[in-house]
């Protein structure tokens, strides 16, 4: 295969990083030699790997969020409390803000509860629109679970009518 000119794959490379919705693209040159007699090509650590977008790695840019943190379930009063996360896979409209609630004893489903509601921005990537939980934990005092999620904003669930209230800050 003939070797494909310098032009053509800074063309390329642009088209592909405005095609993903990017506007500052300048694209790293492959300065490897060329082959061997034996058709090998000698390893060049200060080659250039990857693309350089506004000044980022692109494959750094790209990679998808880290999960969130595993939130412990509570238990209280017979009925085990658990973050759900994957909600969409239930058929529910967000992944994230979901508690479940189980009869500890039987395993059975009581009550799904939805903490908050998340509204999904169109021109953000699916993975990183969600918002989950990331920490709950019982005040045994008023009966009432308290819930943050990944944005800081906090909640309490009352367990008697599972009315959610937003905390202030």
């Amino acid at each position: 295969m003939p070797p494909i000119s310098v032009v053509t794959c800074r063309t390329m490379i642009i088209a592909a990083a405005f095609t993903i919705g990017l506007n500052a693209c300048t694209p790293v040159v492959d300065t490897t030699p060329p082959r061997t007699e034996a058709g090998e090509t000698p390893p060049n650590p200060a080659t250039p790997t990857s693309l350089q977008v506004a000044g980022e790695d692109f494959n750094e840019r790209s990679r998808k969020r880290s999960a969130p943190p595993k939130v412990e379930p509570v238990v209280h009063n017979g009925v085990r409390y658990v973050v759900l996360r994957g909600a969409k896979g239930r058929g529910l409209p967000q992944n994230g803000g979901y508690i479940e609630a189980t009869d500890q004893a039987t395993g059975k489903e009581l009550q799904l509860i939805r903490v908050y509601e998340v509204v999904y921005d169109k021109d953000v990537e699916d993975d990183k629109r969600d918002v989950y939980i990331i920490g709950m934990r019982l005040d045994a005092a008023r009966d009432r679970l308290l819930i943050e999620n990944e944005r800081g904003r906090r909640f309490a669930v009352h367990l008697k009518d599972q009315k959610v209230v937003v905390l202030r800050p």
